[in-house]
């Protein structure tokens, strides 16, 4: 009789482990947002651009990305973005350029709107299908310049446009990532609401996408991608505006469109 109560006690945790175990295969997952922009068209909104993005007057932009396809024509590539809807400007905005021969990308370039926008270029090459990590900091005021880096180390700036007058208000502004040229994999994107020390971004270059923050606090945006529906793993799906990309830190949740497609990258494998 002991003998077959224990045999039903090993069944039935038996069955639970089963159970638990396909639960956690098929539950959304939420994992650091992998997503290939094919095309001018493929793109997230969040919508206006949440009140903790747009309020700091001091920010670092930071994420991964992998280029996919140089373009054969002069043509910027936007990675993050907030539109400002209202005016058709840009408010701020972190690009990379592919010049007319379609050899590697020669710069990098960030432009923050005033009455007079600002824009730099940064010195830098970036080749098909190699994983870099970009981040730019800059605080607000016409006298500033952003700092840019590449891997970790920060590169030659050139100001091509000097900004004056009153800095744009971008909390009308609609926070994009991609669109505008495509033909990238942007992952493990970040905004902090502080300049991010330099040693602080060697470290979390160096962490290859684990989840290692500057010792100033958490970012005010990060995004994930759940697992979509039908594509628990994503990894070549299209994602469709009932896909969720969701930023747990501001509460932001993106709408794809334009038919972006996921890849099924984890903190591991997404970088080199």
């Amino acid at each position: 009789m002991k003998a077959q109560r224990w045999i039903n006690i090993l069944t039935t945790f038996a069955l639970v482990v089963l159970l638990f175990g396909e639960w956690q295969a098929r539950k959304p997952e939420g994992r650091p947002m992998a997503i290939n922009y094919p095309d001018n068209s493929a793109t997230v909104s969040f919508g206006t651009t949440p009140t903790s993005v747009s309020t700091p007057t001091s920010r670092t932009w930071m994420g991964w990305i992998n280029i996919t396809q140089q373009q054969a024509t002069d043509q910027y590539h936007t990675l993050l973005y907030a539109k400002d809807v209202p005016g058709g400007w840009v408010a701020w905005s972190i690009n990379y350029h592919s010049n007319q021969t379609g050899s590697p990308a020669t710069f990098l370039t960030f432009t923050r709107d005033y009455t007079i926008q600002g824009l730099w270029i940064g010195a830098a090459t970036l080749t098909v299908g190699t994983w870099y990590h970009i981040a730019v900091t800059y605080a607000e005021g016409t006298a500033n310049d952003p700092i840019i880096y590449l891997n970790g180390a920060p590169v030659a700036i050139t100001e091509i446009s000097t900004p004056s007058g009153t800095v744009e208000d971008d909390s009308d502004s609609l926070l994009y990532v991609g669109g505008a040229g495509g033909r990238v994999i942007v992952s493990d994107l970040r905004i902090y609401p502080f300049i991010t020390s330099a040693a602080d971004i060697v470290d979390i270059y160096n962490s290859r996408c684990a989840n290692v923050h500057p010792s100033a606090g958490l970012p005010v945006f990060a995004p994930m991608m759940y697992g979509a529906a039908g594509l628990q793993a994503f990894d070549g799906g299209t994602l469709a505006a009932a896909n969720k990309i969701v930023d747990p830190y501001s509460g932001a949740l993106g709408t794809p469109a334009g038919s972006p497609v996921g890849v099924a990258e984890t903190y591991l494998s997404v970088c080199p």
